[in-house]
């Protein structure tokens, strides 16, 4: 998680560095890039949301072995009210 941060941060001061750079030499292809490099940061901060959500809403879901006991204790149930 800290690396993913310590990363965005970088990327985003990457990006003000080329804006910074743009503004001095008045060249649109670096404000281009720059605009490149901080979308870049946030989509890698969105998916990194994204998939820690997905991760928690996965670890939440019961697992398959105790599908199995779930469906063999309701089939006992259906054949003991026979």
């Amino acid at each position: 998680m800290y690396f993913i941060i310590i990363f965005v941060v970088l990327l985003l001061g990457w990006a003000l560095h080329l804006l910074q750079q743009a503004i001095e030499r008045q060249e649109f292809s670096l404000i281009l890039a720059c605009c490149m490099v901080a979308s870049s940061a946030v989509a890698l901060m969105g998916v990194y949301f994204l998939m820690g959500n997905y991760v928690g809403y996965l670890s939440g879901l019961p697992h398959s072995s105790s599908l199995a006991d779930a469906s063999s204790q309701s089939m006992i149930w259906v054949e003991y009210y026979k």
